[in-house]
């Protein structure tokens, strides 16, 4: 009689019996253990007695000193990730214990501190192994014992999919991984997504929000990502990742909510199934960023953190021109992919045309722009505008340009005293659509350039200003931001929306 048993079976019959051991063990030594209730009143007086029933507590290094009776010492003391455990509370930490087991990654990410804090000091550290700034409380223990302390590697790794932890592999670990996880469960472990050419990262530098996100790469992971590479039920095991925390936010405002969308930083310690990263960074701004986006420690956690695949939606070109970390990447995912899994985006923007790069497909607008136009993004729409109400079904419609507010309100009888103001001060509408029977006003359009309005407190003021008045009279309007894409679906979306609804 022959048998045939694959590793992954006997794997999963080794830890089906290794649990049921475990809870036999732990039933015959507590089976018998009183039922004491405890509360945070009386734990500490009652601690001889509440740390054999509760032998194992889990408590950040925070908290644990002030958790535990006056002069307690533990066993063991186990800090996990302690690559991002700071030297204050990581000390507080080895202060409660006879024994400690530092586990942790100098290759992942360390912990943020706060560089202001820095400057106030008066003193300064005689020993820079003991520098708050400059180390964890990992790091700080291996610079100080050196070979002279114990340490050992987690050779086996269970989480991500072999391809992908091959990259973290190769690149910060010589090889000394060794993979456990099934190469079968997922056809294309890794994917680049690249984006169509043009500029389009973003830095906000004025009002309460600021940073830098890219509008571009959240359209593609929102239309083609999510839509090609993941269903609505798996929301819950899908993450979104990024260097910056602005585009970790915007990205958290257009995704389900089932999806984690958060910074490197915050996802060290954490998985998904599905990972997708966006780099944010391009050609026009993107250097000054690079530092940062291109730290070994930041590429090397968010790889890892995907089980089964890895996205990365990113301006291929940019990191590629030069030898980086991201580009390195690119290379790896090109070359471990048996099939082309580089996929470029069909998602482009009419304001493309505003960039040196752009899309091919939108040389024929361009060659129809009046090039001494005034104001260019204004131009494109125009065009743009032409186009599309020459079509049979929207030929019912036509525009005007730059028309004054208080020419389209002649009752301002609605408007409170600011808003009055404001119209009277020759506030203007870019474009305004008309029926050609009856001349009534039907849409506005405004267009919206990034410095001159999200980059502008008082404009994006001025903007809500003209929203109200205009929801006040039922104008419909559409702004079209000039870093956001699909102008003419949006366009021919609000047309439709009035053709059917008169």
């Amino acid at each position: 009689m022959s048998f045939k048993v694959s590793f992954e079976h006997l794997l999963e019959e080794h830890q089906i019996l290794s649990e049921k051991l475990f809870q036999k063990y732990l039933y015959t030594h507590y089976h018998k253990t009183g039922k004491t209730r405890y509360s945070i009143s009386n734990f500490k007086a009652k601690f001889a007695e509440f740390i054999k029933t509760y032998p194992v507590i889990l408590s950040t290094t925070h908290s644990l000193r002030r958790s535990l009776p006056e002069n307690y010492l533990l066993d063991y003391v186990i800090i996990d990730e302690a690559s991002q455990v700071d030297l204050i509370t990581g000390v507080l930490a080895l202060s409660c214990c006879r024994n400690v087991v530092i586990v942790g990654d100098v290759k992942q990410l360390p912990q943020i501190t706060e560089s202001k804090i820095e400057k106030q000091l008066k003193t300064s550290v005689t020993n820079q192994v003991y520098n708050y700034f400059q180390h964890s409380i990992l790091s700080s223990v291996i610079e100080l014992y050196g070979k002279k302390l114990e340490r050992t590697i987690l050779r086996e790794h269970y989480r991500c999919h072999p391809t992908i932890i091959g990259y973290c592999n190769q690149k910060y670990y010589n090889n000394e991984l060794i993979p456990f996880t099934n190469k079968e469960f997922s056809s294309a472990p890794m994917l680049i997504y690249e984006t169509a050419e043009g500029n389009h990262m973003r830095k906000v530098t004025r009002g309460e929000t600021k940073g830098n996100y890219n509008q571009r790469e959240l359209d593609v992971t929102v239309e083609e990502v999510l839509q090609n590479e993941c269903k609505a039920n798996q929301y819950e095991q899908i993450g979104f990742v990024t260097p910056f925390r602005l585009q970790a936010d915007k990205a958290g405002e257009l995704l389900n909510k089932k999806i984690l969308s958060d910074t490197v930083h915050k996802y060290q310690g954490k998985e998904k199934e599905v990972m997708i990263m966006s780099t944010v960074l391009d050609d026009k701004i993107g250097n000054m960023g690079k530092r940062f986006v291109d730290d070994p420690r930041l590429v090397n956690v968010a790889v890892s953190r995907a089980v089964k695949q890895f996205v990365l939606v990113t301006n291929r070109e940019f990191f590629l021109k030069k030898r980086s970390e991201i580009g390195d990447l690119i290379r790896y995912m090109e070359y471990s992919s048996l099939e082309n899994h580089v996929i470029k985006s069909n998602i482009v923007s009419v304001f493309d045309l505003l960039y040196k790069n752009y899309s091919k497909r939108l040389i024929p607008l361009k060659r129809r722009m009046n090039s001494n136009a005034h104001f260019k993004s204004q131009e494109i729409i125009r065009v743009l505008l032409d186009d599309i109400l020459y079509e049979e079904q929207y030929n019912l419609f036509f525009y005007a340009e730059e028309i004054l507010l208080r020419n389209l309100i002649r009752d301002v009888s609605q408007l409170n005293k600011e808003e009055l103001q404001y119209v009277n001060n020759r506030a203007s509408l870019d474009f305004v659509v008309y029926r050609k029977i009856g001349k009534s006003c039907v849409l506005a359009i405004e267009v919206d350039g990034f410095e001159f309005h999200e980059n502008k407190p008082k404009q994006r003021d001025r903007d809500r200003l003209k929203n109200s008045i205009l929801e006040k009279y039922h104008i419909p309007l559409l702004r079209l931001p000039t870093n956001h894409s699909g102008e003419e679906e949006k366009i021919k979306k609000k047309l439709d929306e009035l053709i059917s609804n008169p």
